[in-house]
């Protein structure tokens, strides 16, 4: 139970850190439903396949994210401590589908860019 209690507490911590993420935006980074995510944030325990998707992103180790070692990865003026930034024990890699979906918004740009190139040549004298 213990465990449950420290895997919210501590995900609402890296939250909270991260910009006040929320349930919704958190879900489209780690590719899981905001309800999933949502029930993380009040004690259900996450599976194993989730828990490494939201230790990834967070660049923290599951580990901890567990509750497992460490009080806080986050000193007094909310710096990340020594040891936490390469606290990932797996490959932190961006998840392919995070990938993918940055991917097609830079090519997204990248199209818009190119447009407003054309018009600003129309429209010099």
């Amino acid at each position: 139970m213990k465990e449950k209690l420290q895997f919210a507490d501590r995900l609402s911590e890296l939250m909270l850190k991260h910009g006040g993420l929320n349930a919704h935006q958190l879900s489209k980074v780690v590719g899981l439903s905001h309800v999933t995510i949502g029930n993380y944030l009040v004690g259900k325990p996450p599976k194993s396949l989730h828990l490494v998707s939201i230790a990834q992103y967070f660049h923290v180790s599951t580990d901890w994210l567990l509750g497992l070692r460490g009080e806080g990865m986050y000193d007094e003026k909310g710096g990340i401590k020594p040891g936490f930034e390469t606290g990932m024990v797996l490959n932190d890699a961006p998840p392919k589908k995070e990938i993918a979906r940055l991917t097609k918004i830079a090519d997204g740009l990248a199209d818009q860019l190119s447009e407003l190139r054309k018009t600003i040549k129309e429209l010099e004298p």
